[in-house]
C-alpha cells in the first residue's frame, strides 16, 4: 500500500551539490484500511507472526495485549521514549519505501532484535541491497533516518554525519548480523549474499540516502541550504524529504492499532 500512499519526485533544477528527491503523500490516508495496514506493518518489523501465534494463541488475548504495549515498543511516558519510538517509526517507513518503491532486498528485520526497546537499533539505520537477474549482490544502499516533528535548521547536517561516519565499518557490521540471521534460519543462498559484502570488505557499489521524514507545516528548504554548505560535502550521495502531514499523530495512532491487528493476527484468520 506504501505505493499508493507515497509518489516521489526527482528535482530536475538541482542547486544544491546532491540529489533530491521530494517525496509527498496521496490521499489514500482517508481509506478505511490504511491505520490498520500500516499498524500491521509496524508489528511484523518488530515481531515475527509465526512466534507470537505460538507463544499466545492458547493464552488469554489479555496477555497477548500487555505484552505489545508494554514490552515491544518504546513507551511514551519520557521525551526520549517517545523519540526512539517516533524513530522507529521513521526507519520502518523508510524501509518500507526501499523494499517497495525502489526494490530492494531491506534489513527491515532487525528491528526485530533490539534488546533494549529504550534504544534505537544499532548500526545503519537502513540497510538495502540491489540484486541482479541471477540473484546476485550487486551494489548496497545505506540510508540514514531522521524522523523530525519540530524544526531543526541543523538536521541535514547531522544526518549526513552520520550517514558517512565510519560507513565502510558500519556496511560490514550489519551485513555479517544479516548473514548470521539469514544462515540460522536455514535461507543458506540469502546468507551467502550477505557474506559476500563481509568477505569483499563492502567493495560493492554503494548508493547514500538520508531520509528526512518531516512535519510537513514544519520544513523548511533552509536545512537543504544548510546541508550544501557544509564544507567538504560529499558529492553523488541522496536525501529524500518525506513530508507527512500530522506525522506524530499518524505515528500514534498508527502504533495504538497494533494490539488490535497483533489480536487478529493470533487469534484471527489473518
Amino acid at each position: 500500500m506504501i505505493r499508493e500512499w507515497l509518489v516521489y519526485t526527482n528535482r530536475n533544477n538541482q542547486q544544491y551539490k546532491y540529489n533530491v528527491i521530494d517525496i509527498s503523500e496521496t490521499d489514500i490516508r482517508k481509506v478505511n484500511g490504511f491505520p490498520t495496514w500500516l499498524a500491521r506493518e509496524l508489528l511484523l518489523a518488530y515481531k515475527n507472526p509465526d512466534h507470537l501465534k505460538r507463544r499466545y494463541s492458547r493464552r488469554d488475548k489479555r496477555e497477548l495485549r500487555d505484552y505489545l504495549v508494554n514490552e515491544v515498543f518504546p513507551q511514551v511516558t519520557e521525551v526520549i521514549d517517545k523519540n526512539v519510538r517516533r524513530g522507529d517509526w521513521g526507519e520502518i517507513i523508510t524501509s518500507l519505501y526501499l523494499r517497495d518503491i525502489s526494490q530492494l532486498e531491506t534489513a527491515l528485520i532487525k528491528l526485530r532484535y533490539k534488546l533494549n526497546r529504550k534504544k534505537s537499533s544499532f548500526g545503519i539505520d537502513v540497510f538495502g541491497v540491489k540484486l541482479d537477474q541471477s540473484g546476485k549482490v550487486c551494489g548496497l544502499c545505506v540510508c540514514e533516518t531522521k524522523t523530525k516533528i519540530t524544526y531543526d535548521k541543523q538536521i541535514g547536517v547531522k544526518a549526513y554525519n552520520s550517514l558517512f561516519s565510519n560507513d565502510i565499518s558500519a556496511i560490514i557490521t550489519i551485513a555479517d548480523f544479516m548473514s548470521t540471521l539469514y544462515f540460522n534460519e536455514g535461507k543458506l543462498e540469502l546468507a551467502d549474499q550477505f557474506d559476500e559484502i563481509v568477505l569483499q570488505k563492502a567493495n560493492f557499489p554503494t548508493d547514500h540516502h538520508i531520509f528526512l521524514v518531516h512535519e510537513k507545516k514544519l520544513w523548511s528548504e533552509d536545512v537543504l541550504v544548510e546541508l550544501n554548505n557544509l564544507q567538504d560535502l560529499k558529492q553523488g550521495f541522496n536525501v529524500n524529504v518525506l513530508l507527512i502531514d500530522e506525522l506524530d499523530n499518524l505515528a500514534k495512532n498508527s502504533f495504538s492499532l497494533v494490539p488490535d491487528v497483533g489480536e487478529d493476527i493470533v487469534y484471527g484468520t489473518t
